[in-house]
C-alpha cells in the first residue's frame, strides 16, 4: 500500500509543479512516481503468491488433523465395540 500512496504523493507534487509551470523536477517526479506504482504492484502480487502457498498449507495441515482425529475416534469406538461384544 505504501507504494501507492508514495506513487500519488508523487504524481500530485510533479502535476502542482506542471500547473505551476516549473518544469525542473517534473520528469525526475513522474519517473519516481512510476517506479514507487511498480514497486507497489510487484508487492501486491508477491503478497497475492504467498498467501496463496500459506492458504495450502493450511489445507494441508487441516488434512493431516482430521485423519489424525478420524484415526483416533475409530480406535475409540473399535475399543467400545470390541468391550461390548466381549461380555
Amino acid at each position: 500500500m505504501a507504494g501507492f500512496v508514495a506513487s500519488t504523493l508523487v504524481s500530485l507534487i510533479g502535476a502542482a509543479l506542471v500547473s505551476a509551470g516549473i518544469k525542473r523536477g517534473v520528469e525526475f517526479c513522474f519517473a519516481l512516481s512510476l517506479i514507487a506504482g511498480s514497486l507497489g504492484v510487484f508487492a501486491m502480487i508477491a503478497g497475492a503468491m504467498m498467501l496463496a502457498l500459506e492458504t495450502r498449507f493450511s489445507c494441508r495441515v487441516v488434512r493431516e488433523e482430521k485423519s489424525f482425529l478420524t484415526e483416533r475416534v475409530q480406535v475409540r469406538i473399535g475399543r467400545l465395540v470390541g468391550v461390548r461384544t466381549a461380555r
